[in-house]
């Protein structure tokens, strides 16, 4: 039996083909008449955008990025962080879907453009964009999935999207709609998506467009794709852990200096860095999946669940939060005990103690749905206090941006990569490190340290900087320290094995594809 692929997500729900109609229609909107006004293109592309703002993407990453090693507990969903989940866990799937679902509608908008009589320098900036956010989606599945289908262009037709019947003779399998490719395959793509991405994209935009992609931001994410190919990764085919190729450090640190020489700087107070009302002046923020609360914004519907999601269900200070995540005790532990309680990402990063609408101080441990340290980072529109009132008018609707670069992270890479590719660290190779601890008043990594010491001493500070931004299941991944790391935490029901440096492939996406071919090990 033939069956439709899901992998295409909602592909069709962009475009029009004319050879599909059976008559010639005149008050269509179709991909042929839709991409000649700038307005007309600003608004397709930002549909793109809209593809990775989805409310069930950023929760996905944010359990996987920091609930698979250990960092964030969970009330509902809890074989991510307890580690039995399995190809058909929900966490598994939604990402492949929805980075699909954005890599469809991104193909549409780049062969559309290609035919748009719009002006070619606008063209140009457009296509940045919708590249920049492909990278993005096909470096989240790669690294997720190892080898995966390799779509680059939308369908002409149902036909493209129907898996052929395999078992007659006369049927071939050898559409990119189906087929996986090998992981370097899929890192090439990402490559040329993300250097056509920093030659189109300005430095910077007026006020009213901040937030999207930047020459700086493609510049960046192309840094951690070099950094990434560099380090460890599960070898999909054998089930064991690779070395990368050191070829690519030199590659990454070249990215690294770019972005340097950009005007970026560390925000001077920790905090600033994730403040709603700091977005157009953040001098730290590379590139953040952009939320407005509607009492800003005019508009319902573009707001996060941030506070509903990390809030306090049932505290005053997060009116709209469910039972849902919590920071594990463990991980709140090791932070204080590395950086200080006055280290200030330590009040910044956890929420232990708030004011209640009788103006009586509530802590951990007081409240039956307070019982943990709660993730304070990406709150926003707190009620502080007895005569405080929210703004937000729902749990979906809270402005705090979520973070995918910062300069921060540009920094400790550098300093990373240039620990890699030397012998004996030395004063340009703590540089960077020590501009992020400086900032919080942390002790500098001061000479002599050994090239091992400072690489623990890198991978700790990235710990700790960019707590539960996702970064921290990769950060595993490359240096390959992932199961010493899920062995810490008090959550988990299985040991750690060296499976989970990767994801399965997800069953609905087997059971669309039978073709697929499942990772080694799962």
């Amino acid at each position: 039996m033939k069956k439709i692929l899901l992998i295409t997500g909602i592909i069709f729900s962009l475009a029009a083909c004319n050879s599909m109609l059976e008559e010639e229609v005149f008050d269509q909107v179709t991909t042929n008449n839709f991409f000649h006004k700038e307005r007309d293109v600003k608004t397709a592309v930002n549909g793109v955008y809209d593809g990775i703002q989805d409310l069930g993407l950023w929760q996905h990453m944010s359990i996987l990025g920091d609930g698979l090693p250990g960092a964030l507990g969970h009330y509902w969903n809890r074989p991510f962080v307890t580690l039995t989940f399995e190809d058909n866990n929900n966490y598994v799937w939604n990402p492949w879907m929805l980075f699909y679902n954005t890599i469809g509608r991104a193909n549409i908008v780049l062969e559309a453009l290609g035919e748009s009589s719009l002006d070619e320098a606008l063209k140009n900036r457009y296509e940045g964009e919708v590249r920049f956010v492909r990278a993005y989606s096909y470096f989240n599945l790669v690294r997720m999935y190892g080898h995966i289908p390799l779509v680059t262009k939308a369908p002409e037709s149902l036909d493209d999207v129907v898996l052929p019947d395999t078992t007659q003779a006369n049927e071939t399998l050898n559409s990119e709609f189906f087929v996986q490719r090998d992981r370097n395959d899929v890192y090439d793509f990402i490559i040329e998506d993300l250097k056509a991405a920093e030659e189109f994209l300005p430095e910077s935009y007026n006020e009213s467009q901040v937030g999207r992609a930047t020459k700086g931001a493609a510049a960046g994410l192309l840094a951690k794709v070099y950094l990434t190919l560099a380090g460890k990764y599960y070898d999909y085919s054998n089930g064991t852990l690779a070395e990368g190729d050191a070829a690519y450090y030199a590659k990454a640190l070249e990215q690294c200096e770019k972005v340097k020489a950009m005007g970026y700087s560390l925000e001077e107070n920790f905090a600033d860095v994730f403040s709603p009302e700091n977005e157009i002046e953040n001098s730290e923020m590379i590139f953040a999946i952009k939320y407005i609360e509607s009492a800003v914004a005019g508009v319902e519907g573009e707001g996060n669940q941030m506070n509903a999601r990390f809030g306090v269900r049932n505290g005053s200070i997060t009116p709209y939060a469910w039972k849902q995540r919590f920071a594990n005790d463990m991980f709140y532990d090791d932070f204080v005990a590395a950086n200080g309680a006055d280290d200030p990402r330590v009040e910044t990063t956890f929420l232990t103690r708030f004011i209640d609408g009788e103006g009586d101080t509530v802590k951990v441990g007081d409240m039956s749905t307070f019982v943990h340290p709660h993730v304070k980072k990406f709150l926003s529109d707190l009620v502080e206090g007895p005569n405080d009132q929210p703004t937000a008018q729902s749990a979906t609707d809270y402005g705090t941006d979520y973070p995918i670069l910062r300069y921060a992270d540009v920094l400790l890479m550098h300093s990373e990569i240039l620990n890699e590719m030397g012998s004996d660290p030395n004063n340009e190779t703590i540089f960077g490190i020590n501009q992020v601890r400086e900032r919080v008043g942390k002790a500098p990594v001061e000479l002599p340290v050994s090239k091992e010491e400072l690489r623990d001493i890198i991978f700790d500070e990235r710990k700790w900087e960019l707590a539960y931004e996702g970064q921290y299941y990769f950060d595993c991944k490359r240096y390959g320290n992932l199961l010493e790391e899920i062995a810490k935490s008090p959550e988990r029901k299985v040991e750690p094995n060296v499976r989970h440096y990767i994801l399965p492939i997800p069953y609905n996406a087997m059971q669309a594809n039978p073709t697929l071919v499942q990772n080694a090990g799962w």
